[in-house]
């Protein structure tokens, strides 16, 4: 009978997940803290803020987030918005830490971590597969990521 109730609750799961254009185990959503100004973003956007081109909005400082391993919602994530590498992301903030004294995107260690410190930071920003995104108190989805 335990298999029986699990496969009634999988299944449309799984359904629900092929289906195009809905969502896919793959995607990838961008979340802000529940404060943030605006409510949607397109990939330019997120692309000036995770190289330290955008800073503020509405007079609210962006935090951005990111993942300190090189996992792989990292390398989607940079591979998606900026066609490139985990490594070549590294190496192009180590020059602006060396060249401007720019600030890279402040790292936490796992999805959980990543959740928590998008709600409880005013103007945070981050992202994570979207079938990690479980309770959406305190934050917003800004961007879905395919």
């Amino acid at each position: 009978m335990k298999v029986l109730s699990k496969i009634v609750v999988v299944l449309p799961l799984i359904f629900f997940l092929s289906l195009p254009g809905i969502v896919s185990a793959g995607d990838i959503a961008v979340i802000a803290n529940s404060s943030f100004p605006i409510d949607k973003v397109n990939s330019g956007y997120l692309k000036k803020v995770y190289l330290g081109k955008k800073t503020t909005e509405g007079g609210m400082k962006i935090v951005p987030v990111d993942y300190q391993d090189n996992g792989p919602v990292k390398r989607d994530f940079i591979g998606k918005l900026l066609f490139s590498t985990v490594g070549k992301y590294q190496a192009y903030w180590l020059k602006q830490i060396f060249r401007e004294g720019l600030t890279p995107p402040a790292s936490v260690q796992n999805v959980q971590r990543m959740v928590n410190r998008v709600r409880k930071t005013k103007g945070a920003i981050g992202y994570l597969y979207v079938v990690d995104l479980e309770n959406k108190q305190g934050i917003k989805v800004l961007y879905l990521m395919r």
